[in-house]
């Protein structure tokens, strides 16, 4: 009851001193918030429109690797067609314009697993592994395109809409597993791989050594040695002229 009693005369404490300027500035307020969360919420909506169609490209592109996977394999020479180069390049292109920066990574693996001789030899590696980065894949542009954390769904889900018995099955799912360790080891062993071969300290050294002492040589060579060697300059040039008066 002493709460009641608090609440009551706290209510009509403001009710009693709060003024319409206040009331006024206050609905002002509401209304400008209302406006900002509806244009944030515009914008977002357009935002995923326009991902919708750049990832329709995409979701065409990798249903070639359920209808022909021989088309994604290197010729003798080690290339591929020139068609599936030419798919490569559009999707490729509208995922690095509009894709976030996990589900470009996700396509530039699935590109480099289907192509890259180095990944092959691999003890990871596996044929069957594709259809699973494929399933990671669509797992990512469900959370890109509006869905939200609590509305996705499994790897052998996302593969159910093209391979038949494969959301529900027991046998499927146990593989799925071991495919996702695989596709694990094969990312951590390339990540190891960059490291052995100097990646990142070649990159600190390109990044912040090399060019500090490129500046140090331009500052040496434009404001220590050349000044005095253009003064020199001038100086023999007058003697010269001297000379020959």
């Amino acid at each position: 009851m002493e709460i009641l009693e608090i609440i009551g005369k706290t209510a009509r404490f403001v009710a009693s001193h709060l003024k319409s300027e206040y009331i006024a500035l206050f609905s002002v307020l509401v209304t400008i918030i209302i406006y900002i969360l509806n244009r944030q919420s515009e914008l977002k909506f357009k935002k995923y429109e326009s991902k919708r169609t750049e990832y329709a490209k995409l979701i065409t592109f990798l249903s070639i690797a359920y209808t022909s996977p021989q088309k994604l394999q290197p010729n003798k020479e080690g290339k591929l067609s020139q068609e599936i180069q030419k798919e490569f390049y559009d999707v490729g292109a509208s995922l690095m314009l509009y894709a976030s920066k996990k589900l470009y990574k996700e396509y530039l693996f699935f590109r480099d697993f289907s192509s890259s001789e180095h990944i092959k030899l691999s003890k990871y590696y596996n044929q069957e592994m594709v259809i699973y980065i494929i399933a990671n894949i669509m797992k990512q542009i469900r959370k890109e395109v509006g869905l939200s954390i609590f509305n996705q769904i499994t790897a052998n889900e996302s593969l159910g809409f093209f391979v038949n018995n494969f959301a529900t099955n027991p046998v499927q799912k146990n593989k799925t597993h071991l495919m996702n360790y695989k596709l694990n080891m094969l990312k951590i062993e390339l990540f190891c791989m960059n490291r052995t071969h100097g990646v990142f300290i070649n990159w600190f050294f390109y990044k912040f050594i090399k060019p500090i002492g490129g500046i140090i040589c331009c500052i040496i060579k434009y404001f220590i040695l050349l000044p005095p060697i253009h003064i020199l300059e001038k100086i023999r040039k007058k003697v010269d002229n001297t000379i020959q008066k």
